[in-house]
């Protein structure tokens, strides 16, 4: 996780602030204000999470612990990072709000 968080653009005019554009029913991106512009990581959901992190582990990727957090959506977000090839994946599940089998985080 620290390689993955010291790449995140955390200086400049507006750091922290995220909007997300595209439609529901199809793609779409999340931008982050921060310096150096760049992109940070792409993120895939899936609607098993930990089945692709199993699948990517036994592929020989690196992966961080999958983890439940809230970013103030009505969902709350299970997911898990890793680095391939440079680029910074997360793939992640959206669960209900406050799941009781796992534990929420807010960032």
């Amino acid at each position: 996780m620290q390689d993955i968080t010291e790449r995140l653009g955390t200086e400049g005019p507006g750091t922290g602030d995220f909007f997300i554009v595209g439609d529901t029913s199809s793609r779409q991106v999340q931008i982050r204000s921060g310096v150096p512009g760049d992109v940070w990581a792409i993120v895939v959901a899936s609607r098993n999470v930990e089945e692709v992190r199993a699948r990517a582990v036994a592929r020989g990727v690196v992966c961080s612990p999958i983890e439940t957090y809230s970013i103030g959506l009505p969902q709350d977000d299970r997911a898990f990072f890793c680095i391939v090839e440079g680029i910074t994946i997360e793939v992640l599940q959206f669960v209900p709000k406050g799941s009781a089998d796992v534990e929420v985080t807010d960032i």
